[in-house]
């Protein structure tokens, strides 16, 4: 049998954690977290130290130091990856990106544990500086974690456009607003950061239009951000919750 030479030496592989930017994903591979992820491996490591974790984290995915309610939603610094061009000339460009923001204190104060008032959707307002508003459209989402209690919610919104009187006329903007439960039994005995006070993940995205003319078909978008989660949860609907005590 052959013998490799003397000199020959078996490649060593590294283990170190390894910093990725989203310039660095191949061609064709796009930052499109679901909210699990985004709760799990972004949002608490953020609230707990402050910053990301140096692994397996694509570092530069979630766009900080954006003030969200001073501009439209359209002036925003979406990456250039994430802007899809229609596939016809009468669907709209399909654009998202992900935010880390502070929940605006009026919404954050006494609007229940996930800052989102339960069953009323109407409370949540958001006025837009450069005109417009953030409007919540649909009843808060728990998140459970693995005692069976609920430790983040995931809220809704729409954007439309300014008005004298009346909700404004509704545009294709949509957001989408992930927070903790500080309270909630996972994060008992955790010290928070002090920049987690009102943190939150928000993805903004632009829904793609469909042309009222098109037949009666079921048209399915990347607009699920759970894939593997029931939209009412349950105490027998357990999932993992990272260790809140990860560095």
């Amino acid at each position: 049998m052959a013998q490799p030479p003397h000199d020959f030496t078996e490649p060593v592989f590294s283990l170190d954690p390894i910093e990725y930017t989203a310039d660095m994903l191949p061609p064709g591979m796009v930052f499109d977290a679901n909210g699990r992820c985004l709760i799990d491996n972004y949002l608490i490591p953020k609230a707990l130290h402050g910053r990301l974790p140096d692994d397996s984290h694509v570092r530069d995915a979630i766009t900080e130091c954006v003030d969200i309610y001073a501009v439209r939603p359209e002036a925003l610094p979406f990456p250039n990856r994430q802007r899809r061009e229609p596939r016809a000339p009468e669907f709209d460009p399909v654009i998202w990106g992900y935010f880390f923001a502070k929940r605006p204190a009026a919404a954050a104060a006494g609007l229940g544990a996930g800052g989102g008032g339960g069953e009323g959707s109407e409370g949540d307002t958001r006025d837009v500086a450069a005109g417009g508003c953030w409007r919540r459209s649909c009843n808060e989402k728990a998140y459970v974690g693995e005692d069976g209690e609920v430790y983040a919610f995931r809220n809704k919104f729409t954007f439309h456009e300014p008005a004298a009187e009346g909700d404004g006329e509704l545009t294709p903007w949509r957001m989408k607003e992930f927070c903790l439960d500080e309270a909630a039994p996972t994060f008992r005995d955790v010290t928070f950061h002090p920049s987690a006070k009102d943190l939150v993940i928000l993805k903004i995205y632009h829904e793609a239009d469909i042309p009222e003319e098109e037949p009666d078909v079921e048209y399915y978008t990347d607009d699920n951000d759970d894939y593997y989660d029931f939209e009412e949860v349950t105490a027998g609907d357990v999932i993992s919750v990272p260790a809140a005590r990860a560095a």
